[in-house]
Formats: C-alpha cells, structure tokens, sequence
C-alpha cells in the first residue's frame, strides 16, 4: 500500500517518510482501508509537501495501544470542519467527495476497540491525525 501510495504521492512533489510500528494487531484488511483514506486525503487535500506516518505503544486507561500518527504539513483543516470532521458528509466546501471518507475510517477504528482523534501540529501547519488501536493481549 505505501509503495502505491508512496508513488502517488511523488506525482504531485509530496514526500513519504514512514517508520513502521512494530508489532500484531488482530485486523482484516479493512484496516489497510482507514491508512489508505488518511493518507490519500493528504495527497489530494492538504496541499502539503510531507506526509508522515509513525507511532507506538502507548498506555491509555489502563490498556495498552499502538498509536499510527498520520501527518501532513499542508494548509490544515477549519475550525469550522474541524469540530464536526467525524460525522458523515462532513468535507471542505471545494471537495468532490462525498465526506464519508473520515466517518467510515472512525467507523472501522471503533470496531476493532480502537478511536482516533485530530490534532493540529505545533507548528500549527497541518493536520495529524493519531489511530489508537488495542494491542492484543498476551495468553
């Protein structure tokens, strides 16, 4: 999937730097489904030059998550999109799509006991956007 998206990206003069979180997840391939979203949002939206995609363990409320950070350096979301970017048919007015997008990519994360949240990077040029995904517990 990178590799495909990593090509696309090069397409428009946008840079890929992916650091892989090591580790298992108990997933179907609907998760390559959520990344995909994420990043190909970036390369068509965000008019960014640099994508970023990292993570790792993480402890939340007494569990244990892999956390994928999602990161552009593009023009970023309004905070008029920005509170509500979760809920279906929510996009920027310019958007050809539908703005199911970023409600089914929370849809899927949910289902496997995960969430996600936006943030907007320090910087404040951007977007971020943080997967939380449960590690599977040892037996």
């Amino acid at each position: 999937m990178i590799k495909y998206l990593r090509q696309q990206a090069q397409n428009k003069g946008i840079k890929i730097k992916y650091v892989p979180v090591k580790g298992y997840l108990m997933a179907d391939s609907l998760l390559e489904n959520v990344f995909s979203n994420l990043i190909q949002n970036a390369i068509i939206h965000s008019q960014c030059k640099t994508i970023k995609i990292y993570g790792g363990e993480v402890k939340r409320g007494g569990k244990t998550f892999y956390r994928i950070s999602v990161e552009d350096d593009g023009t970023g979301i309004s905070s008029e999109v920005r509170k509500n970017i979760f809920m279906p048919g929510v996009k920027r007015k310019d958007s050809p799509g539908s703005g199911l997008g970023l409600y089914l990519v929370k849809t899927i994360v949910e289902s496997y006991g995960g969430h996600m949240e936006l943030r907007e990077p320090k910087d404040g040029k951007g977007t971020i956007f943080d997967i939380y995904l449960p590690k599977p517990e040892k037996k």
